[in-house]
C-alpha cells in the first residue's frame, strides 16, 4: 500500500507544480461502478499530460472507495493506483484515451483469515468530452488484474490554466 500511496503522491506533486505543468494538469471526481453493477463507489484523480506532443502522453493517480456487501458483511475498500496514458483529440472537443499502470486493492477492517490487499496489472481505455474550455466529462472502462473484475467511470474533469482535452 505505500508504493501506492507514494505513486499517488509522487503525480499528485508533479501535476501541481508550476506555471508550466498547470496548463496541462487535470482533476476529476465521479463515480464507479463493478461490471456487474451491483458495487458502486466513488473516485477522484490527478493527472498530467505533457505538453506539445502529437499524441497526447501523460500519467495520472487514483483514488476510490466502494462499500461492498459480502455475504450480509460490510467491507470497506480502498483502490489507489497510477497509470500512464496515451490518447488522441478525435475532434476538438472529444478525445480518446488508453492506459496502463497498477492499482492496489484494499480491503479495510477485514475479518480474521481474509487476506485484505491484493495488487497487480491494470488497464482501460475512455473518452473525454469538453463541455467548456478547462471542464469535461470523462467515461471510461479498467480492468484491474487483481479483482479479475472491470469498473466503468463516469467523472467531471477539471483542466487546470484552460487546457483542453487530450
Amino acid at each position: 500500500m505505500k508504493r501506492a500511496l507514494t505513486i499517488t503522491a509522487a503525480l499528485a506533486a508533479a501535476t501541481l507544480g508550476g506555471q508550466a505543468a498547470a496548463q496541462q494538469a487535470y482533476g476529476n471526481v465521479g463515480g464507479v461502478v463493478n461490471e456487474g453493477f451491483d458495487e458502486f463507489g466513488v473516485q477522484a484523480r490527478l493527472g498530467y499530460d505533457l505538453p506539445d506532443q502529437a499524441v497526447a502522453i501523460g500519467f495520472e493517480g487514483e483514488v476510490a472507495y466502494f462499500n461492498v456487501d459480502v455475504l450480509g458483511q460490510d467491507f470497506d475498500v480502498l483502490n489507489l493506483a497510477g497509470f500512464a496514458k496515451v490518447g488522441t483529440p478525435v475532434t476538438p472537443s472529444v478525445s480518446l484515451f488508453a492506459r496502463a499502470g497498477y492499482g492496489l486493492t484494499e480491503v479495510l477492517d477485514t475479518p480474521d483469515g481474509v487476506d485484505g490487499s491484493e495488487s497487480d496489472f491494470a488497464y482501460g481505455v475512455g473518452a473525454e468530452f469538453a463541455v467548456a474550455p478547462r471542464s469535461g466529462v470523462r467515461v471510461d472502462y479498467t480492468r484491474y488484474e487483481a479483482v479479475d473484475e472491470g469498473f466503468l467511470s463516469l467523472n467531471y474533469v477539471f483542466r487546470f490554466g484552460g487546457a483542453q482535452p487530450r
